[in-house]
């Protein structure tokens, strides 16, 4: 079995403009004399490699606590797309099968207004991205609401750089918080499977 690590390092990972960057600090140091390490955090939830919940753009919207765990743990296939996204990039390279689409971009493909009702019509459980963002700029909020409120979870901020194109196991369960309208994961690609 091949396991491919798709997360970022949190704390060099890019920031969404306005968001908290992520700090970690110590509260008790070895080297001062004090019997353990222990340190904060402060962050977005936003930050790194995370699950937008649809509470991050739906008023009622579920937290990521309420999001069943099944979505975030099988069968994916991990696709270069080279521009935005368009419905017809959906019909003809996303595989009728796939639940779970991961796409690599190197930051040059989002998700357009035009593939938004090919997504809809497909069976996908999940999106995942290697950008801070799964939608085009100017447009975020009428996306993210499109996928949120069709039960379609959003991971974002992927390292695909190391992983070829082609079907996976995918695993990347967020953080159980309550009342959270995100969560980081850490995200990990299992290929060649064998259960003994």
């Amino acid at each position: 079995m091949r396991i491919y690590d798709i997360s970022r390092e949190l704390f060099s990972a890019p920031v969404y403009p306005n968001d908290t960057k992520p700090t970690l600090t110590e509260k008790q140091a070895i080297k001062f004399g004090d019997v353990c390490n222990v340190s904060d955090i402060t962050m977005c939830l936003h930050n790194g490699t995370h699950i937008d919940a649809p509470k991050h753009f739906l008023e009622n919207g579920r937290d990521i606590l309420s999001l069943g765990i099944n979505t975030f743990c099988g069968v994916c296939d991990v696709i270069t797309f080279d521009d935005h996204i368009t419905g017809e990039d959906i019909s003809n390279k996303v595989p009728a099968d796939c639940e779970r689409l991961i796409i690599r971009s190197n930051g040059k493909g989002r998700l357009t207004f035009y593939s938004l009702m090919d997504i809809v019509a497909t069976n996908l459980k999940l999106i995942g991205i290697d950008d801070i963002s799964v939608a085009i700029e100017g447009a975020e909020a009428q996306i993210h609401k499109e996928l949120l409120s069709n039960d379609i979870a959003i991971l974002e901020g992927l390292d695909l750089e190391k992983v070829p194109d082609g079907r996976y196991v995918l695993v990347c369960e967020p953080i159980k918080m309550a009342n959270a309208d995100a969560a980081p994961c850490r995200a990990i690609l299992l290929k060649d499977i064998t259960i003994y």
